[in-house]
């Protein structure tokens, strides 16, 4: 528990370290400025695209829980807002957790709920590496930048193929039940068991993660454009890609800083000035978490109505 502790400070502090040395670099005088000439209508259109991209995030874990348990989309995206509400408000990996204790009471097992987590979270990292790699071989990155990359994707393909095949999973297992680690244990089961019997499940979870880059594409292109600025939606689909898989390794609290910096450096291929980046990603930050707080604000008022009527209903 301490160390738990310890590690959520230290990504406190190292989120607010960098966040003040990309402000200290850039200047807060010129992020003000840029902010302060931005046009303000655009919100509209980056706040429906991000709860647009929020629906299909719902969509896509519920599709993958078809097989296992019968829920209602309705009360899956529920939990599923609850817990990203939760995970965006505070720190460490607390919103998966969250989730999974939320699904208990529709009687899902932690253990199942966050193993289909595990597989949702891989093919996100699949569909974004496939499109990185793309990605890096179209545009003029050094050539070292680019043998390196593709070695490293490629070796993580050869390590999950590895994963896969019934040896190696049998071996892998073995130590984790040696250790306990029983989500890891259900994301080893529960992947193969989709594979060999719900393969159309899997297709559709891949798809909706394409059609999930897409509109986060258009959001990102929403938010540039409030500042005057139009690059191509095909320069933001794969240099906004390539910066979340370059900064996946979570240091910092939801990536705050991190992404920032990964984004400055890519986006120099599409030529747009690193102050505008980081006022584009202040603007959609923003948006979702009020996008959050209003959910919570409804939650809470559906909660109160609901008591409001029980203690009516006992009343007569």
């Amino acid at each position: 528990m301490k160390n738990k502790k310890l590690i959520i400070l230290l990504k406190i502090l190292l989120t607010l370290l960098i966040v003040f040395l990309i402000i200290r670099k850039i200047g807060l005088s010129s992020i003000l400025d840029i902010l302060s000439h931005g046009d303000l209508w655009m919100l509209i259109p980056v706040f429906i695209v991000n709860v647009v991209y929020f629906l299909i995030g719902a969509v896509n874990q519920w599709v993958l829980f078809m097989p296992f348990q019968k829920l209602k989309l309705v009360d899956f995206s529920h939990e599923y807002f609850t817990s990203i509400l939760i995970g965006a408000l505070t720190p460490g990996q607390i919103g998966e957790a969250t989730i999974a204790m939320l699904l208990k009471k529709y009687n899902v097992p932690p253990t199942q709920s966050i193993g289909i987590l595990g597989i949702d979270k891989l093919s996100a990292f699949i569909v974004s590496l496939i499109i990185s790699l793309i990605g890096i071989l179209i545009y003029d990155f050094p050539s070292a930048f680019k043998q390196i990359t593709s070695c490293v994707i490629a070796l993580f393909f050869i390590l999950l193929t590895l994963i896969l095949s019934a040896p190696v999973r049998k071996y892998i297992r073995y130590i984790l039940e040696k250790h306990r680690i029983e989500t890891v244990i259900d994301t080893l089961d529960s992947l193969p068991f989709l594979m060999r019997y719900h393969k159309r499940i899997l297709v559709y979870n891949f798809l909706l993660k394409l059609i999930r880059a897409i509109i986060i594409t258009i959001r990102v292109y929403f938010a540039l454009t409030m500042f005057g600025i139009s690059p191509t939606l095909t320069d933001i689909f794969f240099l906004h890609t390539i910066s979340r898989v370059a900064s996946i390794i979570p240091i910092t609290i939801n990536n705050i800083g991190v992404l920032e910096i990964a984004m400055i450096y890519f986006f120099k291929k599409a030529k747009i000035d690193s102050a505008v980046i980081i006022c584009s990603m202040i603007v959609t930050r923003f948006v979702s978490y009020s996008f959050f707080i209003a959910f919570m604000i409804n939650a809470l008022y559906i909660k109160k109505s609901r008591f409001r009527h029980a203690k009516l209903d006992i009343s007569k």
